[in-house]
């Protein structure tokens, strides 16, 4: 089942596009080179470190309002959607969700468990050390 998730996020974007072109033709999307060479505080802030509320303000204004609206509405659809289909998938194969996500802790040694947590704090704070540096 690890192949359905891609597919999931093919066919959600692929329903978003096509809802936005078919239900929003009026809207542009804001000129990159306008946006580029704009130099009010919001666009000047996104050329050096954006925070994650600049990111999404530069998405949604580049996007449109109701464009990024309905992108957002799609994703919650068809999340939704796509979840109840796996489940029904899961439900036809006689599979149970709980019993598999249950047993995923029991395939591992305790001792290899341990190891992996040990490397990915030494991963954790070499990427804390190494953006603080920065």
């Amino acid at each position: 089942m690890t192949v359905f998730r891609p597919i999931a996020a093919f066919v959600t974007a692929l329903a978003a596009g096509i809802t936005n072109n078919l239900l929003i033709r009026d809207e542009d999307p804001a000129d990159p080179e306008e946006t580029a060479s704009c130099t009010c505080s919001t666009c000047s802030t996104l050329s050096e470190d954006p925070g994650f509320a600049e990111r999404i303000y530069a998405g949604i204004r580049f996007l449109g309002k109701r464009s990024a609206a309905l992108y957002l509405a799609m994703i919650a659809i068809c999340s939704v959607a796509l979840g109840l289909a796996l489940d029904f998938l899961y439900l036809g194969m006689g599979l149970e969700t709980t019993a598999i996500a249950g047993c995923v802790s029991e395939v591992l040694p305790q001792e290899v468990k341990l190891l992996f947590a040990v490397f990915m704090l030494l991963a954790m704070t070499y990427a804390m050390y190494h953006a603080m540096r920065e």
